[in-house]
């Protein structure tokens, strides 16, 4: 009989339930690893003017999007990507074409 391979050194001890339990959480946790939202910074009181605007995210990588959290001031419209910063693991230029935008942003 050829034995099944365990993943990460794990001993098989004939409770299959507990097995399967180790596979969900790994499998949980691999999903929740995937989700951007989840790995942000919110960055409040960002304040936007039509010309392209310099916000420092420090993300610690380059941003994969952002959502407005929260407006202080209310916009006709909302902020757009610009461009990457001098340094896009920390910087990014976000504008608005029309008025200025005040408010909070989470980046992701």
């Amino acid at each position: 009989m050829v034995a099944k391979a365990l993943p990460r050194g794990r001993t098989f001890t004939g409770d299959r339930t507990n097995a399967s339990i180790d596979q969900s959480r790994d499998s949980l946790a691999q999903a929740l690893a995937n989700i951007p939202f989840l790995s942000g910074r919110l960055v409040k009181d960002v304040s936007i003017l039509a010309a392209a605007t310099l916000i420092t995210h420090n993300l610690g990588r380059k941003m994969k999007g952002f959502i407005v959290v929260n407006c202080t001031q209310s916009p006709n419209e909302l902020p757009a990507y610009s461009s990457d910063g001098e340094d896009p693991a920390r910087q990014v230029y976000l504008t608005t074409t029309t008025n200025s935008f005040i408010g909070d942003i989470w980046f992701f």
